[in-house]
C-alpha cells in the first residue's frame, strides 16, 4: 500500500501545475550570438521561451555593447530599418526611434516584469533620463504613454504579446534591455482523477487500521 501510495503522489506530482521563469536579457543575446538583424516576425528561443519579433516591416535588430557599456547597462534590443546583410545601415539606426516599434509575442500567457532599457549611448535609463517617455501596449490593445521609470517597476499578468514604441511628450530613443517572463502550464484533464484516486486509497488505507 505504501508503495502504491507513493507511486500516485509521484505521478499526481507530474500533473500538478508549474510556473517557469524566463530570464530574457537582450544585451547578453546580441554579445553571445552576435549583433544582428533578423527578419519580421522571426521566432527565437531565449532564455528557454520562444518569442516571436515585429516591428511591422523593419527589423528587430541585437545591439552588442561592449564590457564597460554592459556594465553601465549596454544596449540590447532594438529596430533597424534597413540591413547590408545582418548589420543595419546606417550603423547608428539601431534602436527605437521615431515611428518605430518591436512588438514581442508569446506562445502562451506570460506574467511581465522586471523591464529593463538602455538609452542610445549604451547605458540605463536612470535619475533625470528615467522620466522620459516611451508607449507600449498589452494583446495588440491601444498605445498607453509611460516613463521608463514606471515601466521598469511594472509588473503585467496574462500577456501575450508586448509592444514598445518612441512616443510620449518626452519621447526619447531607446533600447530594450531584458525582462522576466513567467508562465504556469495548466492543470491537465486526468490530474483530478489522480488525485481522486490518491483520497480513495488514502480512505482505504484509514479503514484498514480501524477494522
Amino acid at each position: 500500500m505504501r508503495k502504491t501510495l507513493l507511486g500516485l503522489a509521484i505521478l499526481t506530482g507530474l500533473f500538478t501545475s508549474a510556473a517557469g521563469a524566463a530570464t530574457l536579457n537582450f544585451v547578453a543575446e546580441a554579445n553571445t550570438n552576435g549583433e544582428r538583424g533578423i527578419n519580421d516576425n522571426t521566432t527565437l528561443t531565449i532564455g528557454g521561451l520562444a518569442v516571436k519579433f515585429n516591428t511591422d516591416g523593419y527589423h528587430a535588430y541585437f545591439d552588442a555593447s561592449s564590457p564597460a557599456e554592459v556594465a553601465n547597462g549596454g544596449a540590447g534590443l532594438g529596430v533597424c530599418k534597413v540591413l547590408s546583410g545582418t548589420q543595419c545601415t546606417p550603423s547608428s539606426d539601431d534602436n527605437v526611434t521615431s515611428g518605430e516599434h518591436v512588438t514581442l509575442s508569446f506562445l502562451t500567457s506570460q506574467t511581465i516584469s522586471g523591464l529593463l532599457f538602455n538609452q542610445d549611448g549604451h547605458f540605463a535609463f536612470a535619475g533625470a533620463a528615467a522620466n522620459q517617455t516611451l508607449q507600449y501596449a498589452l494583446n495588440g490593445g491601444s498605445l498607453i504613454t509611460s516613463s521608463f521609470a514606471s515601466l521598469m517597476t511594472a509588473t503585467f499578468l496574462n500577456v501575450s504579446s508586448i509592444k514598445f514604441a518612441y512616443g510620449g511628450a518626452n519621447a526619447a530613443q531607446f533600447y530594450l534591455g531584458g525582462m522576466t517572463a513567467v508562465s504556469s502550464v495548466p492543470l491537465p484533464a486526468g490530474a483530478p482523477l489522480l488525485l481522486g484516486a490518491l483520497a480513495a486509497f488514502g480512505a482505504l488505507r484509514r479503514r484498514k487500521r480501524q477494522a
